[in-house]
């Protein structure tokens, strides 16, 4: 029974009907997943462009496709898109996510613009045995370096605060909670 099921032929038509309902069903299981905030990486959807298109372009047509699915923005940690695109993405960030950076970069260079600082925060490290030696320096020609700069400032949190706090630099913002989500969600 089984090999004559297999052998009979399906149209084109049935084969697109079926995959639209799998498509259907799996965007189902994942909108649930993520509206009883289960912490999960999926793929949402493939979003076309044609032509020549900005950052805004592609910000405005991913949050339509979280409208368009129910999905709260603040629920989302991180958007993949390829290369290019991500470069214009990475240009629309919003101001909460500007702030974050904006901080990551003062402090950074509060470290590493002075010889004195830079000299003893890598010696810290040594010290520790930290896995890094050194952190990264933010250079707005090199976006795409972003994402080194935040994951290698993630990595070296703790001792950068209490680097900090031992040269007396008071940055409450790296204790606070909001601040701390917003960072988790762009280093990632």
């Amino acid at each position: 029974m089984k090999k004559k099921i297999k052998n009979v032929p399906l149209s084109a038509k049935t084969v697109q009907d079926r995959t639209a309902q799998i498509s259907s069903n799996v965007t189902h299981m994942q909108l649930s997943d993520i509206q009883v905030r289960k912490k999960k990486e999926e793929l949402l959807g493939f979003l076309p462009f044609s032509g020549q298109t900005c950052g805004e372009d592609i910000s405005s047509a991913v949050k339509k496709c979280l409208e368009d699915n129910g999905i709260n923005l603040n629920k989302i940690i991180s958007i993949a898109t390829d290369g290019a695109r991500k470069a214009l993405c990475a240009q629309t960030f919003s101001a909460k996510i500007v702030e974050v950076m904006n901080l990551v970069i003062k402090i950074i260079n509060s470290i590493l613009a002075k010889a004195l600082y830079h000299r003893q925060f890598k010696d810290f490290l040594e010290e520790i045995d930290s896995p890094y030696s050194d952190l990264l320096l933010h250079n707005k020609v090199r976006w795409l370096f972003r994402g080194n700069v935040l994951k290698r400032f993630a990595s070296c949190l703790r001792e950068i605060k209490t680097f900090l706090y031992e040269k007396v630099i008071d940055n409450p913002k790296l204790e606070e909670d909001k601040w701390l989500q917003k960072f988790n969600l762009i280093s990632q």
